[in-house]
């Protein structure tokens, strides 16, 4: 786990609320984004979406002071106490020895704190914007922030880390953590991970609130946990309850099918644990995704169009063609609303796959895409296509969830996307032969290729030996439950999403009934004619990266920027 993470994660475990992190960055109320492994990296600001509030500020001053378990040893050492040699010590002073790596010794002092005066009024606001696309169900709004006149926060490198503050003045008789006036100093230190020592004012700590947009209408505090129901959406403060139980009985087809061992299945036993997403990616590739990966999946649309004269963007070479195989696309028989759902999946990609073609087929239905080179880097690439019309699709989408059977224990998966990474599985692994295990591979998909590229990538990295395999995905649904999005984030730690404003497939399968998305999002606003998921729309999107929806000025820009490069620069307005 990175340093930021332990930090932040131990601090909200003990102190119950959130640190802020890097600490030299500013925090103001209203600010939103995303947590990414414990951490809130900030999206801008809801002032900036239209919603106003009004403030309300803290009265007396207090102190936090926290210690990692088992794992720091504090000694404060007096003015005029007898140091190793029998010299006595001109300051007074704080010695701090550490046992482990990653234990942290936090105190702040003269904290006060400004909050938003009625947090229950943001509720419809917000609700608004979820339902104009302009909200995700993963963004949290800053409610509170703490303000400290003095800080300390060091977090130990390994076992064998030590640090000793000192006071700066030799007027001080000890060190008293709680004195908001204390000056302190470095003295020394040894194998440090981070040193926050300051005399000056600091936002080391805030509460954050989240749009739940299921069960209730009602604000919780931290502290509680709340009865399932179904009433509706709810504004909480992050936590993790049990909220999704009472729905995620209600979600399976195989029940109403007679299947009553699928009720208590047990691939959901981790349903209660964190949604946090468990790893943070690496930086996303702006121009890659511009000049390769979107005409490679148009590409993949000219193939199943039939197009006699196929041309690939330059700088990649075709190293196999991915088609559906007799092997795979032998079907198990199937209750028959299971039996539905799954035609309506594979229907999907037989329609269209470019506007104004009216109700034509594809030509060539059993053609997916390419495994291909990339010439500069000679890193290879699997892209897989979807389809252009999702909206019949999607109205008529039903979620199916079944164990993922490449990968046992790995978790529930939508059973269609399933048994179509499993018609085109033998032409990719055959397109892979030559390929080294090492090679850097991606696996790009959109709209229904989305989601066989996220079970491909997981099958390739489990079952083929690939040991560098990252995923993008433009406009792809969700693809599997709770324990099955935390396996995939600890296995495929570089996963970005593209989602553009009125593309209905990245909603579906409904989150109520606890289908889960993968990866890290990168939302779009993007202009394609009448139809949001097409790859014209997504390349308009991009068109507008390259800065954050709002840029700090001076040192907090850089701050933010060293820790979450991949949120600050590529969020689009």
């Amino acid at each position: 786990m990175s340093l930021a993470s332990s930090y932040c994660k131990q601090i909200k475990e003990q102190l119950r609320v959130h640190a802020n992190f890097p600490l030299g960055s500013k925090r103001e109320l209203g600010d939103y984004g995303v947590i990414q492994d414990h951490v809130f990296r900030r999206l801008g600001n809801i002032r900036q979406l239209g919603i106003s509030f009004e403030t309300q500020q803290s009265g007396a001053e207090s102190a936090y002071q926290f210690e990692s378990r088992g794992g720091v040893d504090v000694n404060l050492i007096a003015k005029g106490d007898l140091q190793p040699g029998g010299i006595p010590a001109v300051k007074a002073g704080l010695g701090i020895r550490f046992s482990r790596e990653n234990a942290v010794f936090f105190a702040a002092a003269g904290c006060t704190s400004r909050s938003i005066d009625d947090v229950k009024s943001l509720q419809p606001q917000l609700i608004a914007l979820r339902n104009q696309n302009l909200w995700e169900s993963d963004y949290y709004v800053v409610i509170e922030v703490v303000h400290a006149r003095n800080t300390t926060a060091v977090v130990s490198a390994g076992s064998d880390s030590e640090i000793l503050l000192e006071a700066k003045s030799a007027e001080v008789p000890a060190i008293e953590l709680g004195d908001a006036s204390l000056d302190l100093g470095v003295k020394r230190s040894r194998n440090m991970a981070l040193k926050v020592v300051t005399d000056g004012e600091q936002f080391p700590l805030m509460q954050l609130a989240r749009l739940r947009g299921i069960f209730r209408d009602e604000l919780r505090t931290e502290s509680v946990a709340g009865e399932v129901d179904m009433a509706g959406p709810i504004l909480a403060p992050d936590e993790d309850t049990a909220f999704w139980s009472a729905a995620s009985a209600t979600a399976s087809i195989r029940h109403a099918a007679g299947d009553e061992e699928w009720e208590s299945s047990e691939y959901e036993s981790t349903i209660l644990e964190s949604l946090s997403t468990a790893s943070a990616p690496n930086g996303f590739e702006v121009e890659r995704t511009r000049t390769g990966y979107i005409p490679l999946l148009k590409a993949c649309y000219d193939f199943a169009q039939g197009e006699p004269a196929l041309v690939l963007p330059a700088g990649y070479t075709e190293l196999a063609r991915i088609l559906t195989t007799a092997e795979e696309t032998l079907e198990a028989l199937e209750p028959p609303p299971v039996q539905r759902a799954l035609d309506n999946d594979f229907a999907a990609l037989s329609m269209p796959v470019l506007e104004g073609l009216g109700s034509n087929n594809v030509p060539r239905p059993d053609a997916f895409g390419f495994v291909v080179r990339e010439d500069r880097t000679g890193e290879v690439i699997v892209a897989i296509r979807g389809t252009l019309t999702p909206d019949e699709w999607a109205k008529n989408f039903t979620a199916v969830p079944n164990p993922f059977n490449e990968v046992p224990g790995f978790g529930l998966v939508h059973l269609g996307f399933e048994k179509m990474w499993r018609r085109i599985r033998l032409s990719v692994q055959q397109g892979l032969q030559e390929v080294s295990p090492r090679t850097r591979l991606t696996v790009l998909g959109h709209s229904l290729g989305g989601a066989m590229a996220i079970l491909g990538a997981v099958d390739l990295a489990s079952n083929s030996g690939f040991t560098n395999v990252d995923v993008c995905t433009i406009g792809g649904p969700r693809v599997g439950k709770i324990r099955f999005r935390m396996n995939f984030n600890r296995l495929i730690p570089r996963c970005f999403r593209l989602t553009n404003q009125g593309d209905v497939v990245p909603h579906v399968p409904s989150v109520v009934t606890a289908w889960n998305h993968v990866g890290l999002e990168i939302p779009v606003k993007g202009i394609g004619g009448s139809n949001s998921h097409s790859l014209d729309a997504y390349l308009n999107g991009l068109s507008g990266m390259g800065t954050g929806l709002e840029i700090p000025s001076g040192a907090e820009s850089v701050l933010e920027s060293l820790e979450a490069p991949f949120i600050q620069g590529y969020r689009t307005r």
